[in-house]
């Protein structure tokens, strides 16, 4: 069965379902926290959110993105067998590196990390709590992507993205609910339940294919780090251009205007994981293609999809446009005047994005790692470095969002370039149809 049948398939739809059912859920949650906490409560849990995701993405070593890469290329090489093994192996790694990750957030260093950019240091339960919330966030994503490596879409999705945000929203309203407000331990606690359910069921269903207590997961670390530092450091760089800039404005401008730097930080997100839907629910079949149709036949195969993406996109963006401040002023108040040009500044960078295409996940799948590292290292260097002169020197919130906007689209555009150069194909939504 060629590949261009298997797309009509449940992939894209399970996958592009899972976000948008946790881009709403975010969002109701976004507006549940800015009407029910004050603007610092609010921008601290954005910027610990933001913190926690960088350190999980340097726990996971890229285990996560290179996943169906690793477990398609060791069957191909020693049988289904060996797939099994590799997948197991990378479950076992993301169980010892989500421990890991627990005890490291009670180190100095990573302390000190939190706590300049909140408003007060975290007490010793709130850490705790942000210590397990890691542990679960790094096994889940590492699981997630288990279940997607044997098409099974749904349980991808909602280990992945599908039911996370909508039980945090649940467990939010429980609250707000029973004390009428939302302290930060109340909302770290939220985040904390909703990645421990989620981690654990998914773990225990991936557990049937993979068998990861059979794994080796010190000598997949070991692996991970001689052959794959380049998605280790993609991964990390990805993670300081989608959120460094959150923790910049707390730390450089103040809370006052990290909180609506935030609320539109995290209501345009949901424009960006257009982009997110397609690479995921197509990441198999991407991998599938390659080896069956080459290059011409994957861009052929994307097309459609990223021309329907790029109309949500619009489409989405000009909602926000229209609704984000009022909603933030009507339910927040006068803190979150002045969202709008925030919005406009962040979430043309997002549908740039969507309107480039996945071409970051078609190098990860390519297993093209070198050339993906080089050009998100190179976007995060230039981007938080100017990032941090904009808070420094300036302490202009909309220039921050400029060059936070740039580095967006810039990422996406030149994974492009490098797909031109490297597979000859692109993935923009311009590119030419391909002919069979």
């Amino acid at each position: 069965m060629r590949v261009s049948a298997l797309v009509s398939a449940r992939g894209p739809l399970w996958t592009a379902g899972g976000i948008i059912v946790s881009a709403v859920a975010a969002f109701g949650a976004s507006m549940l926290l800015v009407a029910k906490t004050s603007p610092g409560v609010f921008a601290d849990i954005a910027i610990l959110t933001v913190t926690l995701l960088t350190i999980s993405n340097i726990l996971r070593f890229g285990a996560d993105r290179i996943f169906i890469g690793e477990v398609n290329a060791a069957s191909l090489g020693g049988g289904e067998p060996a797939g099994v093994r590799r997948g197991a192996s990378l479950i076992a790694f993301g169980i010892l590196a989500g421990g890991v990750g627990a005890v490291v957030v009670f180190l100095s260093p990573v302390r000190y990390v939190f706590d300049y950019a909140l408003t007060t240091p975290l007490t010793g339960w709130e850490r705790s709590l942000g210590a397990l919330w890691l542990a679960c966030d790094v096994v889940r994503m590492v699981t997630s992507e288990g279940h997607r490596s044997g098409y099974h879409f749904k349980s991808a999705a909602l280990a992945g993205v599908g039911v996370r945000a909508p039980l945090y929203l649940a467990i939010l309203v429980g609250f707000a609910a029973a004390d009428g407000t939302l302290t930060r331990t109340a909302v770290i606690s939220a985040s904390t339940l909703a990645s421990v359910a989620v981690a654990l069921v998914s773990l225990s269903t991936v557990s049937l294919r993979f068998p990861w207590w059979s794994g080796r997961p010190v000598q997949s670390g070991l692996h991970l780090w001689r052959g794959h530092v380049s998605m280790l450091l993609t991964t990390v760089a990805a993670s300081f251009i989608g959120g460094a800039d959150i923790w910049i404005v707390g730390a450089t401008i103040g809370h006052t205007s990290a909180a609506p730097y935030a609320f539109a930080v995290t209501v345009v997100a949901g424009i960006g994981m257009l982009t997110s839907a397609v690479a995921s629910g197509l990441s198999p079949y991407i991998a599938k293609c390659l080896r069956e149709d080459g290059p011409s036949g994957m861009q052929r195969m994307l097309r459609p999809y990223v021309q329907r993406s790029s109309l949500l996109a619009v489409l989405a963006y000009g909602l926000l446009l229209v609704a984000a401040e009022p909603i933030a002023v009507a339910l927040g108040g006068e803190s979150y005047h002045g969202v709008l040009p925030l919005v406009a500044i962040l979430g043309a960078g997002q549908v740039v994005g969507v309107f480039a295409g996945p071409g970051g996940g078609v190098l990860a799948v390519s297993r093209l790692y070198r050339a993906l590292c080089t050009i998100t290292c190179s976007v995060a260097v230039a981007a938080v470095g100017l990032e941090f002169l904009a808070g420094t020197l300036t302490g202009n919130v909309m220039i921050l969002a400029i060059v936070s906007s740039a580095a967006t689209a810039a990422l996406h555009v030149g994974a492009n370039f490098a797909l031109a150069r490297r597979l000859d194909m692109t993935t923009h939504v311009f590119t030419r149809p391909v002919l069979t």
